[in-house]
C-alpha cells in the first residue's frame, strides 16, 4: 500500500514538473521553469530581436500553447507576435532608437484557453549595448583611369543577436558612387564589393561614411583618395561640354581639342 502511494506522488510531482517548463527554440534554445529568466541576447539601441518558442506544452503532443501575451513592456519597446505554426509561436522585440545600456526584462506568457489550459510564463532579459556593428573599409588608396571603375572592399562585423542594417554613402557625386544599403544578419560577418566610377582625371580625396539605418549612429568614417589618370579622349573631351574659362583667343584650341577627342574612341 505504501509503495502504490509512493508511486502516486511520484506520477503526480512529474506531471507538476513537466507543466511548468516552457522551451525556446531562438535565438536560444533551451527549455526553462516557469517563472524563471531567460537571457535571449543582446542588441543595440533600434533592433528587433525575435523570439520563438515552441507550442509543446510537456502535457503531450495533443496539448499545445496557441497564444503568447505580454506583460507590461518598458517605455519606448515594442513586443508584437509575429507568427503561430503547429511548432512556433513568434515574437519580435524591439528596443527604442534611444534605448539606455541596461538590461531589460519582458514577462511573456503561454496559454490555450480551448484546451483549458493554465498559462505559464517566462522573463525575456534582452541587454542592451551600443557599438556591436563594426566597419571597415580596404584600399582606401589606389590609381585609377578615367572611364575605368575602381573596387574598394567594404566588410561588416555584427556582434548584435539581431540583424541590423548600415547605410554607406560617400561625399562624391552620385555619378562616381551611388550609396548602399547592407544588412547583416546575427552574429555574422559580410564582405561587399565596392565600386566607384572615376569621372575626371587628377588627385580626387573623398570620404566614406557607414552609418546605421535603425539608430542613426555613424559606425565609421574612412578618407580614401584616387589619383586618377587620363585617357586621350577624357582629357580634351571637356571642351564638348562648355567653356568654363572661355577667352577667345583660345577658341581654336577649344575646337581643336574637341575634334581630337571624337577622332579617339
Amino acid at each position: 500500500m505504501l509503495k502504490r502511494l509512493l508511486i502516486v506522488a511520484m506520477l503526480i510531482l512529474c506531471s507538476t514538473y513537466a507543466a511548468a517548463a516552457i522551451t525556446s527554440v531562438s535565438p536560444v534554445s533551451r527549455t526553462i521553469e516557469t517563472g524563471s529568466t531567460l537571457d535571449i541576447g543582446t542588441i543595440q539601441p533600434g533592433e528587433t530581436i525575435i523570439l520563438v518558442l515552441s507550442t509543446d506544452t510537456n502535457y503531450g503532443k495533443s496539448k499545445t500553447w496557441s497564444s503568447a501575451s505580454v506583460g507590461a513592456v518598458p517605455s519606448g519597446w515594442k513586443v508584437v507576435q509575429d507568427n503561430i505554426t503547429s511548432k512556433t509561436i513568434s515574437l519580435s522585440i524591439t528596443a527604442p532608437k534611444n534605448a539606455p545600456e541596461v538590461p531589460q526584462s519582458i514577462k511573456i506568457s503561454l496559454d490555450n484557453p480551448a484546451q483549458h489550459l493554465n498559462a505559464e510564463h517566462i522573463f525575456a532579459k534582452v541587454n542592451v549595448k551600443r557599438g556591436l556593428l563594426a566597419a571597415s573599409i580596404s584600399g582606401l588608396s589606389q590609381d585609377a583611369v578615367v572611364g575605368s571603375p575602381v573596387k574598394f572592399r567594404l566588410r561588416l562585423i555584427n556582434g548584435s543577436s539581431a540583424p541590423h542594417t548600415a547605410t554607406l554613402g560617400s561625399t562624391l557625386s552620385e555619378a562616381w558612387f551611388k550609396q548602399r544599403s547592407f544588412e547583416v544578419a546575427p552574429k555574422s560577418t559580410i564582405e561587399e564589393e565596392l565600386e566607384v566610377m572615376p569621372m575626371t582625371y587628377g588627385k580626387k580625396g573623398f570620404r566614406f561614411t557607414v552609418t546605421s539605418a535603425l539608430n542613426s549612429a555613424e559606425l565609421g568614417t574612412f578618407e580614401a583618395s584616387l589619383a586618377v589618370k587620363p585617357t586621350f579622349r577624357s582629357k580634351y573631351s571637356p571642351a564638348l561640354s562648355g567653356f568654363p574659362f572661355f577667352s577667345i583667343a583660345l577658341l581654336p584650341h577649344y575646337v581643336i581639342n574637341a575634334i581630337a577627342s571624337l577622332l579617339v574612341p
